[in-house]
Formats: structure tokens, C-alpha cells, sequence
């Protein structure tokens, strides 16, 4: 049986989190990170170098991996394992959804 350490900072959440993250490839986790930057697929193809079928894929599997059903689902996981620092502001599809 395992107990929990009151000691231990931050929630079980982002501890599982961490351990998803490890379970990407590299790929992946550039793929996550220009998602959540607000990239599209193209565009992170074109960064990457490699097909737009190719980028769907990775998106795919990093999805599947972190059990994220939505963009936003995989956004949010980019920022809590810090994949990404903060949502850009500069992403249209950002302003439009949030009003600026």
C-alpha cells in the first residue's frame, strides 16, 4: 500500500503529467510545443521540416499519449509540464476566442 507524503509539493496531477511528458518523443513534444505556441499544422511543417501528414500524426500521438481529447486538453498539458511558459497572446485564433 502506498501512502502519500504531506511533504511533497504539487498535486498528484502534475506528477502524472511529468511522467506523460517523458512518454513523448522528441518529436512530440516539438509538435506540442508549437500547438500550443498556435501553430497550425502547416505552419509546424514547414518548421519542422517534414510533411503536413507527418505533423498529424505526432499531434495524434502525443494525444493519445497525454489522453488529451482536445487542442485545448494539449495546451493546457503543454503549460502545466512546461513544455511552453505561458498561451501567446499573439495567436489570432486566441484573440478571437478571447475577445481581443
Amino acid at each position: 500500500m502506498t501512502t502519500l507524503n504531506p511533504r511533497r509539493r504539487g498535486p498528484p496531477l502534475n506528477r502524472l503529467f511529468r511522467l506523460k511528458s517523458r512518454a513523448l518523443t522528441q518529436r512530440e513534444r516539438l509538435t506540442v510545443m508549437l500547438v500550443a505556441e498556435g501553430l497550425i499544422n502547416k505552419e509546424i511543417a514547414k518548421e519542422l521540416g517534414i510533411t503536413v501528414k507527418t505533423v498529424e500524426t505526432h499531434r495524434a500521438n502525443a494525444m493519445k499519449k497525454v489522453d488529451a481529447h482536445s487542442v485545448a486538453m494539449l495546451v493546457r498539458y503543454a503549460v502545466r509540464v512546461g513544455l511552453v511558459d505561458d498561451i501567446p497572446m499573439h495567436c489570432c485564433r486566441c484573440q478571437l476566442s478571447m475577445g481581443y
